[in-house]
């Protein structure tokens, strides 16, 4: 075993020596704060480098190929996926409240007159809420991205203070 490989790297080139296309690409292998700071960037509402959009499929998806040597490819999509769909279900409360807003609600409302008040200040309370989350989610990538502290963000760090609500928010 090489002195600084990873499990993972060392058992790959034990499985894949004299295999030249067996050994995973590293460009395929990002850092860990740089996956935090694209799921960040994600739960904004942002394509990223390992995140996109997919207009077709109205949901997020990951760039095939993506792996990290400290966890395993099952454990990553688990962690990932849950990301992805928390990302897409924010994406597509944005645009109901877009619609609503422009009044042209296309499959929801049948005409293109002003949608009812209810509904408008339903969609207000929601722009709001979500406004609320997606600032919070800026400040965590702004906490992520200002670790001179010596602590780091991960990702399952960052699943249990999103899980436990442990990001503040605050209405303004």
């Amino acid at each position: 075993m090489e002195r600084g490989a990873t499990l993972v790297e060392s058992l790959s080139k034990v499985h894949s020596s004299g295999l030249p296309f067996a050994a995973p690409k590293s460009t395929l292998r990002p850092k860990e704060s740089v996956l935090v700071r694209d799921v960040l960037q994600m739960l904004q509402g942002f394509s990223s480098t390992w995140f996109y959009w997919d207009a077709n499929e109205q949901r997020f998806c990951v760039k095939k190929g993506m792996h990290v040597s400290h966890l395993s490819q099952s454990s990553l999509n688990c962690i990932l996926y849950r990301f992805m769909h928390a990302a897409t279900c924010l994406q597509r409360v944005e645009a109901f409240v877009k619609q609503v807003e422009t009044a042209s609600c296309s499959g929801i409302l049948k005409s293109h007159t002003n949608a009812p008040p209810t509904l408008q200040a339903f969609a207000n309370a929601v722009s709001a809420r979500l406004k609320c989350l997606r600032k919070s989610t800026l400040d965590k990538e702004l906490e992520s991205a200002g670790t001179a502290a010596g602590t780091t963000v991960t990702l399952l760090s960052l699943v249990d203070s999103l899980s436990r609500g442990r990001i503040s928010v605050t209405t303004s």
